[in-house]
């Protein structure tokens, strides 16, 4: 669930993402993190499998 907080610092939060490239990185850091996560569920699916 750590990318659906990044994910919401990069757009909602002022503060943090004053600049379109620090929304941009943490975007792009957030799908790095979302598909890490998916492809370790799958991982682990499938040596159980």
């Amino acid at each position: 669930m750590i990318h659906i907080y990044l994910l919401n610092e990069g757009i909602f939060s002022k503060s943090i993402a004053t600049r379109n490239w620090t929304k941009i990185s943490l975007i792009f850091l957030s799908i790095l993190i979302f598909a890490f996560d998916i492809i370790s569920l799958l991982s682990v699916r499938d040596s159980y499998g």
